[in-house]
């Protein structure tokens, strides 16, 4: 009796111990990858993971460089340079061409031109931004930031919408209302997953392949101008912007927002008319 209750205690504690042993591994591991998610991209460092201060924004405002981020053959490409204003939209589109235009407070439009001009068929009286294409859908972005200057001195964020476009076999085509979005559409990706997401000075949203639109993240970039958007196969997105990089990391239902630097701009200061990086003070 007393043997089989010593094997019975054996058995549970070596259970016991091969279960603590998983568990340690499963967090060890859950760790290590926490951490690689967190650590910046080579050649870059974190700046801060809270919000921006005015004396940043104030440099940040006049700054002429951007970062861009991209994504080529499932790799991340990060870099640095002017920003180049996107032209009016005019791509191909059911049999004809879709040509839509930005003019800001006097208001925009998007219209269908048949081959060889034949016909001019308008869609949308709209501020049109881009075009997105998707296996579930195509998509339209409309909208334009506000004008004039909000109480806080930073602008005001103006409004936006998505549309999706009716499929290509039908010409003309036309649009429906998917979203409207707080801010204009600033930039676009279609994520490893078939979604969409997208981001305005005031939110990041992401379209499911099934239409409906969620609000992932609030930010505030106005005055920032973001000009592209990637989201990785771990879901960390990155927001390329004037002067900065934003990363976004998935963290349990949320994200954490952590504002990026190149590794040789350990600091910066306005200098003329403009927000140049600098070496750390003596």
């Amino acid at each position: 009796m007393t043997r089989s209750i010593v094997a019975a205690f054996a058995r549970h504690l070596g259970l016991t111990v091969a279960a603590a042993m998983l568990v340690c591994l499963f967090v060890k591991h859950s760790t290590a990858l926490a951490t690689d998610l967190l650590a910046p991209p080579d050649g870059w460092r974190v700046y801060k993971i809270s919000e921006l201060s005015d004396p940043d924004r104030e440099c940040v405002g006049q700054a002429w460089v951007n970062r861009f981020a991209r994504v080529s053959n499932g790799v991340l490409k990060l870099s640095s340079g002017p920003v180049v204003m996107p032209g009016p939209l005019d791509v191909p589109y059911a049999g004809g061409r879709l040509v839509g235009q930005d003019l800001g407070e006097w208001g925009g439009r998007l219209e269908w031109i048949a081959p060889e001009g034949s016909m001019r068929s308008p869609i949308l009286a709209e501020n049109t931004q881009s075009l997105v294409r998707s296996p579930t859908g195509n998509f339209l972005l409309t909208g334009s930031d506000g004008w004039g200057v909000a109480v806080d001195g930073w602008g005001t964020v103006g409004e936006g919408k998505i549309w999706r476009l009716s499929d290509e076999s039908v010409s003309p085509p036309n649009a429906v209302l998917v979203a409207n979005l707080e801010g204009a559409p600033r930039a676009s990706f279609l994520s490893p997953d078939g979604s969409i997401v997208i981001v305005t000075s005031a939110q990041v949203i992401r379209l499911s392949p099934s239409g409906s639109a969620e609000t992932i993240l609030r930010v505030d970039f106005r005055g920032l101008f973001p000009n592209s958007i990637v989201e990785m196969a771990d879901g960390v997105i990155y927001i390329g912007m004037r002067h900065f990089l934003v990363r976004l990391v998935p963290t349990g239902g949320g994200y954490q927002l952590a504002w990026l630097l190149p590794a040789d701009c350990p600091q910066f200061h306005p200098a003329d008319h403009d927000c140049v990086c600098s070496a750390p003070a003596p």
